[in-house]
């Protein structure tokens, strides 16, 4: 019996589900199950699915994304499972490198490698916010921190992409699965409670995935609104409770994830929205009005749509970034 399930949660993904579909049957491991649990999707979702010859499960009624990667998770009768996703490419030793980092790493819920941005028509792009991220991961190969280590850099951002993990399935339910109640820091806020309770998080500096960023996604929906800020804040608040750091560090991910957001909203001429999220910074995150970043950002609003491509400059050359 196979080790493995690998899960596509699908929600209206049909644009992109063929070629994710087809990155994990070219696998060079192809010993697991695959199959798409889709969340009552309106598009061809399911057709596509069901015409690259995959197990689908449907769903009466739209849930959440949470709500449906648990409802994916609880399919699982192997011992591990991955979470793909339906925008994104994998590698043809995906599958292999990650059942080998689990296996070499007993201590560890879960396990995850790097990857590779990439637009709408797969092409590779420049990713600051990705770039920053980087510096998170050590010079060891492969990488195991211990949890509290490993606390302290998530703190300072989800370098964690969330299509390249593959979990535990016993310890994933042990933990209670993905807070359903959140939209955006889901993930982020389930790697903190694994590491709380003492497991490990191994990674690979192997580019595994295509993880590909385009308008549709669930998080450039969720930068729509402010829903993705109330969430970090919250998630944030929690941590800095119960282990405080101090404001400019606690809070440092946040105020970083407004100001690229705020960057890019100006740049395409959205100066109402950028101007929201000056006004959720000063007044809703700690350390933030006042500081060098408030005032550049705020300079930046009152120059409108150059402003924000002074900004993007500056994001560019990784400057925006503490």
């Amino acid at each position: 019996m196979s080790v493995l399930t690998v899960a596509i949660p699908l929600f209206n993904g049909a644009r992109f589900l063929g070629d994710a579909i087809e990155s994990l049957r070219a696998q060079s491991h192809r010993d697991f199950r695959l199959l798409c649990v889709d969340d009552a999707s309106t598009d061809d979702s399911v057709a596509v699915a069901a015409g690259h010859g995959v197990e689908v499960v449907t769903s009466p009624a739209h849930t959440s994304l949470a709500a449906n990667w648990n409802r994916a998770a609880s399919l699982v009768e192997t011992e591990t499972f991955i979470l793909a996703h339906q925008d994104d490419v994998y590698e043809r030793d995906f599958v292999a490198a990650m059942l080998g980092l689990l296996d070499a790493h007993p201590r560890a819920f879960a396990a995850h490698a790097r990857a590779t941005a990439i637009d709408e028509r797969g092409r590779a792009v420049r990713n600051p916010a990705a770039r920053y991220k980087d510096r998170f991961w050590p010079a060891a190969e492969p990488v195991e921190r211990e949890p509290e280590a490993e606390i302290e850099v998530l703190r300072q951002g989800n370098y964690v992409i969330a299509p390249s993990v593959i979990f535990r399935t016993e310890r994933f339910r042990d933990l209670g699965g993905f807070d359903a109640s959140l939209d955006f820091v889901t993930d982020w806020e389930f790697w903190f409670r694994g590491l709380r309770r003492g497991f490990t998080l191994a990674g690979t500096h192997a580019r595994l995935v295509r993880f590909r960023r385009h308008a549709a996604t669930a998080t450039r929906v969720s930068e729509r609104t402010m829903r993705r800020y109330e969430e970090e804040l919250a998630l944030l608040a929690a941590l800095e409770e119960q282990r405080p750091i101090g404001p400019r560090r606690a809070y440092r991910a946040i105020a970083n994830t407004i100001t690229t957001d705020l960057a890019a909203r100006l740049a395409d001429g959205d100066r109402d929205g950028a101007r929201a999220l000056l006004r959720f910074g000063r007044e809703r995150v700690p350390h933030f009005a006042g500081s060098a970043r408030d005032r550049l950002l705020g300079t930046a609003v009152a120059g409108g749509t150059a402003g924000g491509r002074a900004l993007k400059l500056l994001e560019r050359l990784y400057i925006l970034f503490s």
